[in-house]
């Protein structure tokens, strides 16, 4: 049985892509704790600066739902539990540019291991997001370039911090979309940006938990409600084939 503590300081595509881990995690009898440091959109620069000035900007994410605490220190819940995994990841419309990375990258990296010197690094690979979107918010041709240049950016990060592996939610969505035709209302819950609740975050969770471990998930039998097993079923397969290629 798996017994793991996961620290998400990220934003709300890190709370989309935890959002079923911990219950999927469950139905194999191993036991995932994944708690979120969340703000929306929160950049790595802006989370770099709440360590700095200790600001209290964060709302928390345990398990699927949220808490009622507002107005968190990152500091209150860094020395909480012994935090196997410590994932970090750059905010969706900055996640392309390996310029918006660093210096901020480091510094919330050395925040991390300073305080958990014990727990490993986990690069949160974001989603990609639709052609729509990124033409249209992000002026880029669409989701190819997306994906070409946020992959190169994501595996720049877990080289420049040392982390032990990344884990391949952007992978995921591309494989859904590109290989299996998964259409943008099915992936995405607003205009091709965050991970749709019924299948979208679905994926992303799968993809997580194999990667966290080792499990084979194509035939994973963890029902959202008012899913169609048509698309559930591509979920699993584009979850498993990110997962095999991410293995660490």
């Amino acid at each position: 049985m798996a017994e793991l503590n996961i620290l998400c300081i990220g934003n709300s595509y890190s709370v989309g892509a935890t959002k079923y881990l911990h219950q999927i995690a469950a139905q194999y009898g191993d036991k995932i704790n994944a708690v979120n440091y969340y703000i929306g959109g929160c950049s790595l620069e802006r989370h770099a600066k709440n360590i700095k000035e200790s600001i209290p900007d964060y709302r928390m994410f345990v398990n699927g739902c949220w808490t009622s605490l507002p107005n968190v220190y990152i500091t209150d819940y860094i020395n909480q539990y012994k935090w196997d995994y410590i994932t970090l990841q750059q905010a969706s419309y900055l996640s392309y540019k390996w310029e918006s990375y660093q210096p901020y990258l480091d510094e919330v990296a050395e925040f991390a291991k300073s305080n958990c010197p014990e727990s490993k690094l986990l690069i949160h690979q974001t989603q990609v997001c639709s052609d729509t979107r990124c033409k249209k918010s992000f002026g880029i041709s669409g989701r190819q370039e997306m994906y070409e240049k946020l992959i190169d950016c994501y595996n720049r990060a877990k080289d420049a911090v040392g982390a032990v592996g990344i884990l391949p939610t952007g992978e995921a969505s591309q494989i859904a979309s590109a290989k299996y035709g998964i259409i943008d209302n099915l992936l995405y819950s607003d205009p091709g940006s965050h991970l749709s609740h019924r299948y979208g975050e679905y994926m992303a969770a799968l993809t997580w938990y194999s990667v966290l471990t080792g499990r084979n998930v194509e035939n994973d039998g963890y029902v959202i409600d008012g899913a169609d097993e048509r698309f559930s079923k591509y979920m699993r397969l584009a979850a498993q084939e990110a997962a095999d290629k991410y293995r660490f």
